[in-house]
């Protein structure tokens, strides 16, 4: 197999990995809290929002809790969910809501109720009412909603007006400056080992082994489907897989990239030597052709002319009799 065809089966491989990881729920999660924080930071005026944080990872009796964004501001406690999903929703009071996309459906935890917990591990590290905190969940996909939407539930564009819908001033300078004081003392260093250790608690909830869950609804609010438990584990494995094979095949396409180009170089550099060889080493029939045409002219007698000038000296050349001067005796003698 010639390098060029590898290179593009391996380029293949990258691309489809690329398209896996694309799809993905991690990334289009990424994607969705990055639009919610620009247009935080855009629109929120720093003298009436103070803080806004993002990615924050809480301690809780049971483990921790990632929250997406928590703003900060006199007129109380913003606690942000987002969802970057797209197509049909349906929404429910239940424990789960459903995504439809052309015909196949996929069910997904009720984010209200997920953003529940994020509330309650505020409202525990600060001590503070519960009702000076808001819950806010933020589809940023170009979703569709075919079900009544709960009020706590919006769009993107309709963010910043919700946010500043509430102008009742619940909270002073020295409540506030507590509260951001309490959350970033408790807050877990977002590392990839705690991240690591969420996504296990997480999973430990949805596959029935943590010790604070009953039935199928958790006390924190963590919708448990024991149906959805193999599954839920698969798309886990083939996710990590992802990463893993996305990891080896830029690997192997760094590796062979460069032997690719090095054979290029090689190449380049012998066609070079090779040409350079040419030049500096001309055809053997060329030399051959070449000495026989010196020897042509060593075989050439030379013609050599003699006369006798004014002086009365004898005079030799070989261009030719003088035209321009008077000469005597002139003679043509071969050498």
């Amino acid at each position: 197999m010639s390098s060029s065809l590898v290179f593009i089966v391996i380029l293949l491989a990258i691309l489809v990995c690329i398209g896996s990881v694309i799809k993905s729920a991690w990334l289009k999660g990424i994607i969705g809290e990055y639009k919610v924080n620009s247009v935080l930071e855009k629109h929120l005026e720093r003298e009436n929002y103070t803080v806004v944080m993002k990615d924050v990872l809480l301690p809780t009796q049971d483990g921790t809790t990632q929250i997406d964004h928590i703003v900060f501001s006199r007129y109380g406690i913003f606690v942000i969910e987002t969802k970057n999903l797209s197509n049909w929703i349906f929404a429910n009071a239940g424990a789960s809501w459903t995504q439809v996309i052309y015909k196949k459906k996929y069910k997904f935890q009720n984010p209200v109720r997920q953003n529940y917990k994020h509330l309650k591990a505020i409202e525990e590290i600060t001590g503070i009412d519960k009702k000076k905190i808001v819950s806010l969940v933020v589809f940023t996909g170009n979703c569709q909603f075919q079900t009544e939407i709960p009020s706590e539930v919006i769009v993107l564009d309709d963010l910043i007006c919700k946010i500043k819908s509430y102008t009742d001033e619940l909270l002073d300078n020295d409540e506030l400056r507590n509260c951001i004081n309490s959350i970033q003392d408790a807050r877990v260093e977002n590392s990839l080992l705690s991240k690591a250790r969420h996504r296990k608690h997480v999973q430990d909830i949805k596959s029935g082994h943590n010790k604070h869950v009953h039935g199928t609804l958790s006390m924190t609010g963590n919708f448990i489907n024991p149906r959805r438990q193999g599954r839920a584990n698969k798309r886990h494995l083939l996710f990590r897989h992802e990463i893993i094979g996305l990891i080896i095949a830029l690997i192997i396409w760094i590796v062979m990239y460069n032997i690719y180009k090095q054979g290029r170089n090689h190449n380049t550099v012998t066609q070079k030597n090779i040409q350079r060889h040419k030049i500096e080493q001309p055809h053997q029939g060329n030399i051959e052709k070449k000495a026989e045409e010196i020897q042509q002219k060593k075989k050439q007698p030379v013609v050599i002319y003699s006369w006798t000038d004014d002086n009365g000296r004898r005079v030799y050349s070989n261009k030719g009799f003088p035209a321009d001067k008077k000469y005597s005796n002139p003679k043509v003698e071969w050498q």
